[in-house]
């Protein structure tokens, strides 16, 4: 007896997710370097929010605030943002980061 594919459910972020990946370059948006990944909702670490999520849950869904980047990279912005914060490759990343912390209302500096 075979069994059947399990369907794939996807849930808001996951079809935002798939959305992003439907419509953008597949590549990093810190380096350029390609992501040659077939999507999967599992493969959430392609996808970095430039603000996390529980900083600001009123941007968790809104595309132009989540943005493709390698493993490594999303590691980096997550857990060491302000040591690469003067790298010249991550100004587009804290450009955004920035602007989304002005619509959240926290114009503090980072």
């Amino acid at each position: 007896m075979q069994i059947p594919p399990k369907e794939i459910r996807l849930n808001d972020q996951g079809k935002v997710f798939l959305e992003i990946w439907k419509e953008r370059e597949h590549i990093s948006f810190v380096s350029g370097e390609p992501l040659n990944y077939n999507f999967h909702p599992s493969m959430f670490f392609v996808f970095s929010h430039v603000l996390s999520k529980g900083s600001c849950p009123a941007l968790k869904l809104v595309k132009e605030f989540i943005v493709l980047m390698t493993m490594e990279e999303h590691r980096i912005w997550e857990n060491y943002r302000y040591q690469v914060e003067d790298d010249p490759k991550w100004s587009k990343v804290f450009e955004l980061f920035r602007i989304a912390k002005k619509k959240c209302g926290d114009n503090d500096t980072i």
